[in-house]
Order: structure tokens, then sequence, then C-alpha cells
């Protein structure tokens, strides 16, 4: 059995984030995780995260996980390139179908998988015109939330 950890991104978007407070509880998840499965698999964080952006905070994150990964012997799978608009929704945090499946094949190279699962997938054409228009549309509905949220100041 492999187990897989991808944990902090809301951490990191966190104005609190503190790496150091990340790292043990990273390192205590790790610990727990990789005596009971047969391999455990750590996932890096994309480094252009979240809208607004939490830079540099991910690419922090990320030499945490790297080195947790290598005190516990886990596989890596670098996300700190995963971006882009047919990998993510406009929050730039939720993986779109697409980025779901790219995550899949990331996970599956770092664990040497024979197949990646895009091979398997029939329909590979990616996003067309009517995606895009819908991306745009949910670009400006959350760029509009997220300056009315800055308006409205601190809950």
């Amino acid at each position: 059995m492999t187990a897989a950890a991808n944990a902090g991104v809301n951490d990191v978007r966190d104005s609190r984030f503190d790496a150091q407070a990340y790292e043990r509880e990273l390192d205590a998840v790790a610990a727990a995780l990789a005596p009971r499965a047969g391999r455990l698999l750590m996932l890096t964080l994309p480094h252009d995260l979240g809208r607004p952006t939490c830079a540099p905070k991910p690419v922090i994150a990320g030499e945490v996980v790297r080195r947790v990964a290598e005190r516990h012997g886990a596989a890596l799978a670098d996300l700190s390139d995963f971006a882009g608009w047919t990998l993510v929704i406009p929050d730039a945090v939720h993986p779109t179908a697409l980025g779901q499946l790219e995550l899949a094949d990331r996970a599956a190279r770092a664990l040497g998988a024979p197949v990646l699962p895009s091979a398997l997938v029939a329909d590979r054409r990616g996003p067309g015109p009517r995606y895009a228009a819908a991306y745009a549309r949910a670009t400006a509905a959350h760029l509009a939330r997220r300056a009315r949220e800055r308006l409205a100041g601190p809950r």
C-alpha cells in the first residue's frame, strides 16, 4: 500500500504561516504514515499558489516537504510549476479535471508506475473555446469577490 501526503495548502495561505510548526507537524504525519505503508509519497506545493498570491511561502513550504520526504525515505512529486488555466481554477488553488489528471501523472511518475493515468484517458483534447470563456468569467467573478472582501476588511 502507498500512502500519499499532500498537506499544507491552507496553512501556507494563512497569514500566520509558521514554517517551523509546519515542519514539525508534517514530520509527525510522515513518521506516522511511513511505517504503516509500503511506500510514502509526498507532494510539494505549487509556487504560484492562490489569488492573491501567498509567495514566497509556497517555496518555503516546498523546501520543508523535501526535507521531510528525505528524512522518511518518501517518494517526492514536484508541483512547484503546477499552474495555468488548464490545470487550476481561477483561485489558483483547486485543480481542474485536467489538473487532477496531471497530479495523478506526477504521483505515478514519482512512484515509478509503468503506465501513467493519462494514458488510460480516451479523450485528451483538452479545453476548448467554451472552457476558455467560462474560465474568463470565473476569473472576473473571483477577482470581484476578492476586491469586495478587501473593501469589507477583516471579520
